[in-house]
């Protein structure tokens, strides 16, 4: 029912309401009539004992006021939103929800002293005029709270650097770069960690620790680390291995202990050797060439690498050799004495250098000059020809006694055509 005004004044479709005595009783004016107390209701429609501020009032049946959302003349008319009865002076304020709750005029706020909109840690409030706590310096979240209300950088929404000491997105966790060799060299991972702040935690560095440690499992893997040769191992984590060189690939590595940096850890491709090979190379170049290897008499190369090469007899220096063998001093077979396997065979006096196959044989000396192994007169001497002077005493020349043998046949069929 909407408000009467003054009940005193009140009439019935313009007349005077009948005297009570008139009335067949009470009960049927209350129902015919409903007459208004003499004292107004006051509108109290929140039912928090305090009335509008308008002043409105609200005809009650009851003559007391006490039905829900009235109010008597000593409910006090302070009300500042009568739809709500968590609303009225005496309520507790409730932080950003909106809503001026104890009808002061101002909204209460989280504090956001960065603005960057996120409220204090600390939850301390401020008064605001907007109720929609959007202002500079004011935040309605309760929720997410600002872990640092001095630096806008740090919120919950933030993004947390490494290893920089801050909380920035306000987890409660420092990002650490992970060291666990504990070689100071950090590993490229990151660690969450409560509440370590300085990431000095063990297997833990912060930002300014190098980078680059390519095991972070070994202390003695970092950049910094001395490479060791061809043990598959990137010591220094540049991402190479040192190989020993086998360049020829004959399975031996050079005696001078020659690396080569390569991104074969193993040490297995063309041209590289292990720790497990031989460093008894004497010549690198040559895969025929080792300690495993033939030598071969008079090629001018230590084949076996045993630092001596055998070359063939020339002791006379006339080009031509013998099957005799000797140590060369150098290795080349090009001395005095030496010759090689190219020299022609066969020097039958290796102690002349005018006894060789190549020779002018000199008629009547006693010796085979020519090699071939006949002395002119020879046969004359033995009686088998006609030659004046009764001949020539022939006597082999010395060193030759391995040559007669082989020549004997040859002379004994000239003898005999001869005869």
């Amino acid at each position: 029912m909407p408000p009467l005004g003054n009940p005193r004044s009140l009439t019935l479709q313009g007349k005077s309401p009948p005297a009570r005595d008139s009335l067949p009783n009470q009960r049927d004016h209350r129902l015919l009539y409903r007459s208004v107390p003499s004292t107004p209701g006051t509108a109290g429609q929140a039912g928090d004992g305090h009335a509008e501020t308008t002043g409105a009032t609200s005809a009650s049946i009851d003559l007391s006021c006490a039905a829900t959302g009235l109010a008597d003349a000593t409910a006090p008319a302070d009300d500042c939103d009568d739809a709500d009865a968590t609303a009225y002076p005496t309520a507790p304020e409730l932080v950003a929800d909106g809503v001026d709750n104890d009808c002061d005029g101002f909204e209460a706020c989280y504090l956001d002293a960065d603005g960057d909109g996120y409220g204090d840690a600390s939850l301390v409030t401020i008064p605001s005029s907007d109720m929609a706590c959007s202002d500079a310096g004011e935040a309605s979240n309760a929720d997410e709270i600002d872990c640092d209300d001095s630096d806008a950088t740090v919120n919950p929404a933030a993004v947390e650097v490494s290893g920089d000491g801050i909380d920035s997105d306000c987890d409660g966790a420092e990002l650490c770069w992970a060291d666990y060799d504990g070689d100071g060299y950090r590993a490229d991972e990151l660690v969450g960690v409560q509440g370590d702040f300085s990431c000095s935690g063990e297997g833990l560095v912060d930002e300014n620790a190098p980078s680059g440690d390519c095991d972070d499992s070994d202390g003695l893997v970092n950049p910094d680390a001395e490479e060791s040769v061809a043990d598959g191992v990137d010591s220094n984590c540049d991402g190479e291995e040192l190989c020993y060189v086998d360049a020829d690939g004959d399975g031996f590595r050079t005696t001078d202990g020659s690396t080569v940096a390569d991104a074969d850890l193993e040490c297995e491709d063309a041209g590289l050797a292990t720790g497990a090979a031989p460093d008894t190379d004497c010549d690198d170049s040559e895969a025929g060439v080792n300690p495993e290897a033939t030598e071969i008499i008079g090629d001018g190369v230590d084949s076996d690498c045993d630092t001596v090469e055998w070359c063939y007899s020339d002791l006379d220096g006339d080009g031509y050799r013998t099957p005799d063998v000797l140590q060369s001093v150098d290795a080349d077979c090009e001395d005095a004495g030496e010759a090689t396997v190219e020299t022609p065979l066969i020097d039958c006096d290796d102690t002349r250098a005018g006894v060789n196959p190549e020779a002018v044989e000199i008629e009547g000396d006693g010796i085979d000059q020519d090699c071939d192994g006949v002395s002119p007169g020879d046969e004359l001497a033995s009686g088998g020809g006609t030659g004046k002077g009764g001949g020539c005493t022939s006597a082999p020349a010395p060193g030759f006694a391995w040559g007669g043998l082989a020549l004997s046949g040859l002379v004994l069929t000239r003898r005999r055509r001869r005869a």
